[in-house]
């Protein structure tokens, strides 16, 4: 990606950095963990919410586990699920992107390279690759026709990837809050 790109998105990702923006930002993202995700197939599936494992919390899956799932769901959870990728999943994805972004802006303020101003990519990447795993369970759910599908082996590999960039996310946080915590900043 273009250097100047990456100063762009910085500097606009820069312009919200602020306390309130991240409290407001994590706060968010706990009630999307801990009431919307979980709540969406209660509200719609009561008595039988304790079978609606999402595909996205695995990390990786294969047709045969896709195929159980869904199939054990029936015709009204799969319906349930495909909604709730589309109603919940999908902002959420787009929210946990810009609210990442801005902790790493926020723990990296002053980049000693413009290098490390590529960090504030990889949340991008896993709001990204959450996206298209849900494009495709939402087609699997779609055509699902009580056999394997393959379109599961694409949104396996993009539930991989999802996971992979943030664990990477998580280490870059990490690698911010050590730096901040135990690195006298006038020296980094």
């Amino acid at each position: 990606m273009h250097q100047g790109l990456i100063n762009q998105l910085w500097d606009k990702i820069s312009l919200y950095v602020s306390k309130r923006n991240i409290i407001t930002g994590i706060i968010l993202i706990i009630v999307f963990n801990l009431v919307l995700l979980p709540g969406f197939p209660k509200l719609f599936l009561p008595g039988n919410a304790q079978m609606f494992y999402p595909l996205d919390l695995k990390f990786g899956y294969t047709p045969k586990e896709a195929f159980d799932i869904l199939n054990k769901l029936g015709n009204k959870g799969r319906n349930v699920y495909m909604m709730s990728e589309m109603l919940i999943d999908c902002p959420y994805a787009v929210a946990y992107s810009f609210v990442y972004a801005l902790v790493i802006a926020a723990l990296f303020k002053k980049p000693n390279s413009n290098k490390l101003k590529y960090l504030i990519l990889f949340p991008f990447f896993i709001g990204l690759f959450d996206m298209l795993e849900n494009s495709f369970i939402i087609l699997s759910v779609i055509f699902f026709t009580g056999k394997y599908d393959p379109l599961i082996y694409i949104a396996s590999g993009f539930t991989i990837l999802k996971w992979s960039f943030a664990f990477i996310t998580f280490l870059i946080v990490l690698a911010g809050l050590i730096n901040l915590l135990f690195i006298p900043q006038g020296k980094t």
